[in-house]
């Protein structure tokens, strides 16, 4: 990760510890955090969490992340939140989606999908 992309976001900087660096956005209720260092990024939208082992396209994943292009699905069953999707709209970076249950789902039909755009810092 290059120290100008870094700098970029200081305003929201948590920590930084030489080789980490944790950067951390609350917009409303919803709270951003992300973590990079030299082997990972570790990615958390609320309850949402991802590791992402580090690759030659760190940087993509980090500028993505905090341009906003993602987005997030939430399925309900009525007003119960089952389970939650994290997609990026990079289809480069699609092979990191992923997803969060929220305890015990049981087998309850979806009524309510509800999506959010992915916040821009």
């Amino acid at each position: 990760m290059e120290n100008n992309e870094i700098n970029k976001y200081r305003k929201f900087m948590l920590y930084e510890d030489g080789n980490t660096y944790m950067f951390e956005n609350t917009i409303g209720l919803d709270q951003i955090t992300v973590s990079i260092n030299d082997h990972d990024i570790y990615i958390q939208y609320n309850k949402l969490k991802r590791r992402i082992p580090f690759q030659e396209n760190q940087s993509r994943v980090f500028n993505d992340f905090v341009l906003g292009n993602y987005y997030i699905k939430n399925y309900y069953h009525d007003k119960s939140l089952l389970y939650s999707k994290f997609i990026w709209k990079n289809k480069e970076l699609k092979k990191f989606n992923f997803q969060t249950k929220y305890g015990f789902v049981q087998f309850k039909k979806i009524n309510k999908i509800e999506q959010v755009q992915g916040i821009a810092w």
